[in-house]
């Protein structure tokens, strides 16, 4: 339980300090605005390193489109919950774990 609660209060503070962080790509903080659903589940998947990139090539490869597919803003966001995750594996857990003498996962 402590595994999930971590990547989603991560996931969470993330999508808060986008929305008011200018410099941050307006796409991403549309997509997270719009479907933070899908981040969350992004944040809570596992094996990212296998299903990411290619998941935001699509999401790049046909961004421009005039005829966009509505879902591509959907799987952004489950990207971003995705790299968030990844950050709070690498550098998150290592940091809690020493903090408290113990394995934080």
């Amino acid at each position: 339980m402590s595994d999930m609660l971590t990547h989603w209060a991560a996931f969470e503070d993330f999508c808060r300090l986008a929305q008011i962080d200018e410099t941050i790509e307006p796409a991403f903080r549309a997509a997270l605005a719009q479907n933070r659903e899908a981040g969350r589940l992004g944040t809570l998947t596992r094996l990212g390193a296998k299903w990411m990139q290619p998941m935001l090539e699509g999401v790049r490869a046909h961004w421009s489109d005039s005829s966009r597919d509505p879902k591509l803003p959907r799987n952004l966001a489950f990207v971003l919950g995705g790299l968030i995750h990844q950050a709070t594996d690498n550098v998150m857990k290592p940091a809690l774990s020493r903090a408290a003498g113990g394995t934080w996962s």
